[in-house]
């Protein structure tokens, strides 16, 4: 069933032609959907039992080396690290597919069904993003292009041109409003930008955590869009999706993650900034994909935020009631 795959990997890594590569399946997300990586095993030593991923469905053309790239630069730098995170195997850069050792434990998504796991799965998770949060960056912004030195001008950059790309998608009054929104809190990107940049891996939800029932840690797998900004705006994502279906478990995660990063009183208003500008961003993202379901999904979600009628304005950690009108 795979045998083009492995013949492709044997081409990019030739140790691996006699020690009778055999992968095995290829991982799937939570809803089914099929990721980007594959389990393998071999008999050679240090390959038993490992991972091999490509592109995922989203990467576009002149982004795919970067991705894997990108991947491989930010785990041979966690793997220093008292970090939980994949090994990188193989020795060089990857061209087309990257190995990484294989992590134990069970897709967060599915154990968070579990009433009864949910608390712990939500804290673990809040406890190794906080850590991740605290490991260092050179420079804001993308980790293998140019890079900034200036957080706000990042942002506002970033937000500019997504507006300029959905405008057409969007309805006009949602549009000027979260535009109107985002640049009243001007003052926080200001001080936001006087923090120093630091890993933000920018693809939070639980397909993306393995947790280890044995041991009770959760394991952080996807780096492929990952970027330097500062940190409260890697939880946007994280709001947008997951506590959508999980509201009553902010309070938990934001146990474990406030073990690492402290929480400002205004944490709230930082969080409606980051989630005004994420909202743009995925926009563009889905209209560049020709991703309806995801597009309508967002736009629908914007909508209802900026009309207070969000699962985000029901949290049970959170008052977002002090806004701009």
């Amino acid at each position: 069933m795979f045998e083009e795959l492995r013949i492709k990997v044997i081409e990019e890594y030739p140790f691996l032609e006699n020690s009778n590569l055999d992968i095995v399946k290829k991982f799937e997300m939570s809803d089914g959907r099929a990721s980007s990586t594959y389990l393998a095993n071999s008999d050679k030593e240090g390959f038993k039992k490992f991972v091999i991923k490509t592109f995922n469905q989203y990467s576009k053309a002149k982004e795919k080396n970067d991705e894997l790239i990108k991947e491989y630069i930010i785990l041979k730098m966690l793997n220093g690290k008292n970090i939980a995170a994949p090994k990188v195997l193989g020795t060089h850069e990857p061209k087309k597919y990257l190995l990484m050792s294989f992590v134990e434990g069970e897709n967060a998504a599915l154990v968070a069904k579990d009433d009864k796991k949910s608390a712990i799965i939500f804290e673990k998770v809040g406890e190794e993003i906080g850590k991740l949060h605290t490991v260092d960056m050179d420079a804001f912004g993308n980790i293998t292009q140019i890079k900034t030195s200036d957080w706000k001008e990042f942002q506002t950059n970033k937000f500019n041109m997504n507006a300029e790309n959905i405008k057409e998608v969007v309805d006009k009054d949602i549009f000027d409003k979260a535009t109107k929104r985002f640049y009243g809190y001007e003052y926080l990107l200001e001080d936001e930008a006087k923090g120093k940049p630091v890993l933000l891996p920018h693809d939070l939800h639980l397909d993306n955590f393995l947790y280890d029932e044995e041991n009770k840690t959760a394991t952080y797998i996807d780096y492929g869009i990952a970027l330097a900004g500062r940190p409260f705006f890697d939880l946007a994502k994280l709001y947008i999706w997951t506590f959508n279906d999980y509201p009553d478990q902010v309070g938990n995660f934001l146990k474990g993650y406030k073990k690492y990063i402290d929480i400002p009183n205004d944490f709230n208003q930082r969080m409606e900034m980051y989630i005004l500008r994420e909202c743009f961003g995925m926009i563009n993202f889905f209209r560049i994909m020709e991703d309806k379901k995801e597009l309508k999904n967002t736009i629908d979600f914007l909508k209802d935020y900026l009309n207070g009628a969000s699962h985000i304005q029901k949290l049970n950690c959170s008052n977002l009631a002090m806004r701009i009108s």
